[in-house]
């Protein structure tokens, strides 16, 4: 099952997100999670299409809030590939990654954990103490996971619930940006480090490859979204 959060503005390339999962996984599901949008007619051209659900659910908790929406109402699938509605798939996510049992991401990043004054660190402090995952050490090296765009099985979905992962949501961008690095984190104790376990590499060695269209599985696509 694709999993495809959107805040909904013209520019918006979701139907060529859509049309590339069609394209390279036909017999896939696909879930679009509306994500408080203002103008939700572009949700009409999807209605009735074979392997498609809308979930309006107005969703404010931003990439990974799709994710627990999604797993709320089809929790039995044995896979969810989380991606942006500007991630254009360019060939076949091959089956080793979808059936077995490992999280893989898409691309990772390495990051030094700031100071213990930092803003970063205090919402790392807020997570960890809310879940049972243990918060790293300040000016540690942690492996983050870009765009939060993952492959999640049911194990990993499951353990994260079990440590308490489900209750954190996001409500800002900045928010946001940070369970990239959670997500990662909790990965790694999980022994799914993202600099193993991903389909692209790292992101700081490969961003230009972004930028330029150079990556294998996917391209990203770039355009102003307040979300």
């Amino acid at each position: 099952m694709f999993i495809i959060p959107c805040k909904y503005i013209p520019s918006s390339p979701i139907q060529e997100c859509i049309e590339s999962i069609q394209r390279y996984h036909p017999e896939d599901k696909i879930v679009i999670v509306d994500s408080c949008s203002e103008d939700k007619s572009y949700l009409n051209q999807f209605v009735n299409i074979k392997n498609i659900s809308i979930l309006d659910v107005c969703n404010n908790n931003y990439v990974i809030g799709a994710l627990w929406h999604t797993y709320k109402h089809f929790s039995s699938e044995p896979f969810y590939i989380l991606l942006h509605d500007s991630i254009i798939l360019k060939k076949t996510i091959p089956q080793k990654y979808l059936l077995d049992s490992n999280f893989y991401t898409f691309m990772y990043f390495n990051e030094t954990i700031p100071g213990i004054s930092s803003q970063e660190y205090l919402y790392y402090l807020k997570f960890f103490n809310t879940t049972k995952y243990k918060i790293p050490e300040p000016n540690s090296i942690i492996n983050g996971c870009f765009g939060t765009l993952g492959i999640f099985k049911q194990n990993i979905i499951n353990k994260f619930i079990e440590n308490g992962v489900h209750h954190v949501f996001p409500q800002s961008k900045f928010e946001c940006n940070m369970f990239e690095r959670l997500l990662g984190i909790c990965a790694t104790q999980e022994q799914f480090n993202p600099s193993e376990f991903n389909l692209e590499g790292n992101y700081l060695e490969k961003c230009n490859n972004l930028t330029e269209d150079k990556l294998q599985y996917f391209k990203k696509l770039f355009f102003f979204n307040k979300r």
